[in-house]
């Protein structure tokens, strides 16, 4: 079975970007949980929408 999703840096790191960006929000901003969880969810969804051409 062939495997449609590239595996590349640059797919893996766009991949790990929200993860970043939330422990950012949550331990070096001081956010609380919803609010950075909603921001790490929107940018996740922005990321899958462009990078890997999700339908929406």
């Amino acid at each position: 079975m062939e495997n449609a999703l590239p595996v590349d840096l640059f797919h893996w790191s766009t991949a790990v970007l929200p993860l970043i960006l939330l422990l950012i929000m949550l331990v070096g901003l001081r956010w609380p949980g919803p609010m950075a969880g909603w921001i790490a969810t929107g940018a996740a969804a922005i990321i899958a929408f462009f990078i890997f051409q999700a339908p929406p």
